[in-house]
């Protein structure tokens, strides 16, 4: 991954950079939401967990899917589809939006997390 001088004093990212913070963003997910980091963070461990908090945080991480499917979707799209992955302005944006939708998904994740608590 490197910076490359553009035309007219210009510097360009690589793609790859917001691609790895994607898939990172992906497992850190995957992790929380469906593999139970998540519910075991924020309603305790599976033997003093409280049923109410799981059963909310459950739903908070099936609302988490949304932003998650549109974060893959972006990323997929991005490096799938020529007339985006050859002009590097429309792929940054797309890319942009990726990361963008992994976050939404984090914070939905994490806000979610804390009301369950309650």
């Amino acid at each position: 991954m490197r910076s490359v001088p553009e035309s007219l004093g210009r510097w360009r990212m690589s793609p790859m950079l917001p691609t790895v913070a994607n898939a990172i963003m992906a497992v850190l997910w995957a992790f929380s939401a469906p593999g139970g980091w998540g519910v075991t963070a924020f309603c305790g461990v599976p033997g003093s967990r409280d049923p109410g908090c799981a059963d909310a945080y459950s739903l908070v991480a099936l609302l988490s899917f949304v932003p998650a499917v549109l974060a893959i979707l972006a990323a997929l799209l991005a490096w799938m589809l020529p007339r985006i992955r050859r002009n590097p302005d429309r792929m940054d944006t797309v890319l942009l939006a990726g990361t963008l939708a992994w976050v939404a998904a984090g914070l939905v994740l994490f806000i979610g997390g804390y009301l369950a608590q309650r």
